[in-house]
């Protein structure tokens, strides 16, 4: 008798531990279904940035999870690597002064060093056009050996000579695959500070971004658009290659001039002395003359002291001035090189992977041999010790 109520008393337990496992796994289901509807909502990208802005916060609950999720599984849910979490972790729980990142250089060897941020910092803070062309200048010049995301990195926060504008709407973008396939002409006024409006004739390629010609006129004439296109012919005397037409036979190509529909472009191809095939902006070709409304945007906001000429003959001479900085400046659209550099046929000779690797081998080495006395180097993180927790 005594046997057959202990028999039932196992049985009692032996339900209840399953009923309480069935009840946790239903209550773990239904918690991975809502972080993945969470996901979901935000998308993947927003979820992955919001995790990293809280992530000692993110720490802390994984560190205090409940036995009946796993760490590995919870990780793996919310798609956040062992080794990414192992890097919050660190940042968490072990500080360090002799660090800029706040985490042990020798734990984590490949940050950069004090010295190279405090010169990131200065460079920045100096000021410059934008900080891609601080990267860029400093980068070739050997000063700096950091790709352009860990540069962004480092300076988030810091200002320099930019302003912060609205992203507009993608346009149908025209770009061009070698030089001297397209070129665009504009003109842009700029009024001195004696009241008077100029007006600066631009003709500019496509591919290089480069400044081929340009004049300042105190008036709107053909003529002078005529003239500074003829300039920009003779000074960069371009050459088209043979290409295959739609029947198959082979002829040479014509150089495209882009324009907006204004007066001083009125049948210009039919008065230059060389064969071009004259596109006007939302006519005949579904674009806009945006690029060379970029150059006079750069110029008008980068240098801003051309807005400040007293007269004519000082806006020209700083016009000279300002141009030649824009063609010696390194352009993003160009990687690390200028408008100038690719126009002349003078860009691929900088060795951006050598130098990146060159700089993180020296930093590698300087961070794992340098001695720490902020920090308790010989203690393990948790995270190391994930799978004995499992």
């Amino acid at each position: 008798m005594l046997e057959t109520e202990k028999q039932k008393d196992l049985i009692k337990l032996f339900n209840r531990q399953l009923s309480n496992k069935k009840r946790e796994k239903e209550m773990l289901g239904t918690y991975m279904a809502f972080i993945d509807f969470i996901k979901e909502s935000m998308g993947q990208k927003a979820f992955d940035k919001f995790l990293t802005k809280h992530r000692l916060k993110y720490v802390d609950y994984v560190e205090s999870l409940p036995k009946i999720i796993s760490r590995k599984r919870f990780l793996k849910v919310t798609n956040v690597s062992t080794t990414r979490f192992c890097g919050w972790e660190l940042e968490a729980n072990i500080h360090c002064l002799s660090s800029a990142d706040n985490v042990c250089i020798k734990r984590r060897p490949r940050q950069l060093t004090q010295k190279e941020r405090a010169f990131v910092e200065e460079i920045v803070e100096k000021g410059g056009p934008n900080k891609f062309a601080i990267w860029a200048d400093n980068f070739k010049k050997g000063k700096l050996k950091l790709s352009l995301t860990t540069f962004y990195k480092y300076t988030r926060g810091l200002l320099t000579e930019y302003q912060k504008r609205k992203a507009p709407r993608k346009p149908n973008l025209v770009r061009a695959e070698r030089l001297h396939e397209i070129w665009h002409a504009d003109i842009s006024i700029i009024k001195t500070l004696d009241g008077v409006k100029h007006y600066l004739y631009c003709v500019m390629d496509n591919y290089s971004r480069a400044v081929l010609a340009w004049r300042l006129a105190d008036k709107i004439d053909n003529a002078i658009s005529v003239e500074v296109l003829e300039k920009a012919f003779v000074d960069s005397k371009p050459t088209q290659p043979i290409v295959k037409i739609d029947n198959g036979m082979e002829e040479q190509a014509t150089l495209n001039y882009m324009t907006d529909g204004g007066s001083e472009n009125k049948r210009i191809d039919s008065k230059v002395t060389f064969a071009v095939n004259h596109l006007v902006a939302w006519k005949n070709i579904r674009s806009s003359n945006s690029m060379i409304e970029r150059v006079f945007h750069t110029m008008k906001n980068e240098y801003k002291y051309i807005l400040y000429a007293a007269d004519f003959e000082e806006l020209n001479a700083l016009l000279e001035q300002t141009i030649n900085a824009y063609m010696d400046r390194p352009h993003s659209q160009l990687g690390i090189y200028t408008p100038r550099e690719v126009m002349l046929r003078r860009s691929g000779w900088f060795d951006e992977k050598s130098a990146l690797k060159d700089g993180a081998e020296k930093r590698l080495k300087m961070n794992r041999n340098s001695g720490c006395t902020n920090c308790s180097c010989s203690d393990t993180s948790s995270c190391l010790k994930e799978s004995s927790q499992e």
